[in-house]
């Protein structure tokens, strides 16, 4: 049996979407962009933690560095503003050797300080007696020193104590998500230094250091961001005796921002995942702060390590499989479980950052979720489509099977009703003939084949009905008054052998949206129940009234009423009130339910209001027509 080509055509197009999605996705940079996204998302939702060792940052800050303002622009002039901040530097560093701090880490940016300042020699003189002082400098390796010759004072006065504080990136904006510690050739960086310093001397260590002929980088974990103590470098200059700095890490270093200069490539400002990508770098963080990050996190062992592949392969499949599941429910519980799935998702993963210092990557888990989204989606548009499919094609069954019924109904009704017409026309013709006991059973047949004749003339109308839907009513502006006069000269013979007279009761020029011929059928079908339910002598009020933009016509009778359980199932098909008062009338059934619908053909509708023993009021309500631009209502 061949399949039919278009569903082909569809799935091979969907598929080759999706291909071309997997290509783009591992081909281009899209996989590391969006897991740098993802990590800086769970950066931010990681719970916050404290280091182990206590973390005392130094920052000298804005006001201690005032004439350094201009520090920034060409060297020559700002060689006297550097070496005062020297000064202040080296004055500083010597009030701290005095305290028993574990570790001093000096951060000096050529942005302040001039590296070829004479009074360096100081600092590295400090450096060289106390094993705990080391000193970060930027721009210096080892590579370009021995090939330009370029070899600064700090350099060479400085030797075993000197370490990078540069943190290498791409391009200066970056967002800083890796550390770099140790490269062949160059400076080790003073963060791993210091934490290398601190774990060689038998303390926290975590595992055996590395050389600096080795690679090192570690993933950075900012779950430490903002736990540090931050102490003015002012306050240690005015009383140290107030500053507890016991056993405590130090780093020392500059929170104003600066740019890059002409002696220097690199800004004293990074961004973090807090910035967007290509942030300026003053929306950023000081260069002290990353470097007591990255430093804390070698010294308690919470940098990020990446999680085994199988950890990722597992948690792709539960999250792929969620996404399938999800489309079995309606689509906006699917999208709930999604969305809610992939919150707790990232809610563990940051849990992770902070408590387990793993890393598990979702950029792949993201792609394959999305996919098996898509996949869940297409799936059930082409489930729902051919459920759909398959209403249409059981309602075309129904349909035309209903028609057959119909045609069947049809020409059995017109039939019997030809045999019944000629055997009430037999009947009548010889009702003249006949006595006693004979008249009354001809009487009683007569009666019994004219009940016949009218209800399979019901039948005969219900036949039409499902072919009336096709058929939509002519909408006019309908004069209801003389609607109401012409339906009501056809009752003056029967009225008058029912002794009932009418009441009528019109609001002028009332106009309504239908159509003429199915207004004149329901208000037919309304007056003649009316006249079979009132008693002789009694009166039926027949009136048309406007409210707002409704035409309402009522017909009352006063006749035994209806109970109010049975208000809404006198409108439907064939359904008579089996009461004595009621049922003795004769009737099929159909009247009341062809009126409703007739009146809802023309956006409208019919209500009763009626008790037992107090009549009955029949309502029908249509829309009033529009009246002429530039007419108002009286």
């Amino acid at each position: 049996m061949r399949r039919p080509l278009k569903p082909v055509i569809i799935s091979g197009l969907f598929l080759s979407v999706v291909s071309a999605l997997i290509y783009v996705f591992y081909v281009t940079e899209l996989r590391a962009r969006t897991e740098d996204e993802l990590y800086d998302l769970r950066s931010r939702m990681a719970p916050k933690l404290a280091p182990k060792t206590p973390v005392v940052l130094v920052t000298i800050d804005e006001a201690a560095n005032q004439s350094a303002a201009l520090v920034g622009s060409m060297p020559w002039q700002t060689q006297p503003l550097q070496s005062q901040e020297a000064d202040r530097l080296i004055s500083l560093v010597e009030r701290l050797t005095v305290t028993k701090a574990r570790m001093i880490g000096v951060i000096v940016p050529p942005q302040f300080v001039s590296y070829d300042d004479p009074k360096l020699d100081k600092l590295a003189a400090l450096a060289k007696a106390d094993t705990r002082v080391v000193i970060g400098a930027f721009g210096h390796s080892k590579i370009a020193n021995s090939e330009d010759g370029r070899t600064s004072r700090l350099l060479l006065s400085a030797t075993d104590s000197l370490f990078r504080a540069d943190i290498k990136r791409d391009f200066r904006r970056e967002t800083i998500r890796k550390l770099i510690l140790t490269e062949p050739n160059e400076y080790q960086h003073i963060a791993y230094a210091m934490a290398h310093r601190l774990t060689a001397g038998g303390q926290n260590s975590r595992e055996s250091p590395v050389t600096s002929d080795q690679n090192l980088v570690i993933e950075l974990n900012y779950a430490h961001k903002g736990e540090f103590i931050e102490i003015p470098a002012s306050a240690i200059s005015e009383s140290l005796n107030d500053v507890n700095l016991t056993d405590a890490i130090i780093l020392v270093g500059y929170t104003a921002f600066r740019p890059f200069t002409f002696d220097s490539r690199e800004a004293t400002y990074v961004n973090t995942p807090w910035q967007p990508e290509g942030s300026d770098l003053s929306n950023g963080i000081p260069v002290l702060h990353l470097v007591a990050i990255g430093m804390t996190n070698l010294i308690d062992g919470t940098y990020l390590r990446t999680s085994p592949f199988w950890l990722n392969l597992v948690q792709t499949l539960i999250m792929a499989v969620i996404a399938l599941v999800a489309w079995s429910f309606e689509i906006r519980v699917a999208s709930l479980i999604f969305v809610c799935s992939w919150l707790l998702l990232l809610v563990l993963h940051a849990i992770a950052f902070s408590f387990l210092h793993i890393h598990i990557p979702l950029a792949d888990t993201a792609l394959w979720s999305a996919l098996s989204t898509l996949c869940g989606a297409f799936w059930r548009l082409r489930s729902d489509i051919r459920h759909r499919a398959g209403q249409l094609e059981k309602l075309r069954l129904d349909a035309e099977l209903v028609e057959i019924q119909d045609k069947f109904l049809n020409r059995f009704a017109a039939e019997l009703l030809d045999i019944n017409d000629k055997l009430l026309s037999n009947l009548q013709s010889i009702s003249g003939k006949t006595s006693g006991t004979a008249t009354k059973a001809l009487e009683k047949a007569v009666n019994s084949a004219v009940e016949l004749h009218e209800y399979l003339t019901g039948m005969r109308h219900v036949g039409y009905l499902n072919r009336m839907d096709k058929v939509k009513p002519k909408m006019t502006n309908v004069a209801v008054g003389q609607v109401v006069v012409e339906v009501l000269r056809l009752f003056e013979l029967k009225s008058q052998e029912a002794q009932v007279s009418f009441l009528v009761s019109l609001t002028p020029a009332a106009e309504v949206d239908g159509d003429r011929t199915l207004i004149a059928q329901i208000l037919y079908n309304l007056v003649s129940n009316a006249i079979k339910y009132s008693p002789r002598g009694g009166e039926i009020e027949v009136e048309a009234i406007r409210q707002k933009n409704k035409i309402i016509m009522r017909v009352t009778d006063h006749g035994p009423g209806i109970e109010n359980e049975f208000h809404d199932r006198i409108f439907e098909k064939f359904y008579r009130i089996k009461d004595d008062l009621v049922f003795k009338s004769k009737g099929h059934g159909l009247g009341l339910y062809l009126s409703r619908y007739f009146a809802r053909q023309m956006n409208g509708d019919i209500e009763v209001i009626s008790s037992p023993g107090n009549g009955s009021t029949f309502l029908l309500q249509l829309n009033a027509a529009k009246l002429p631009r530039g007419l108002g209502r009286s």
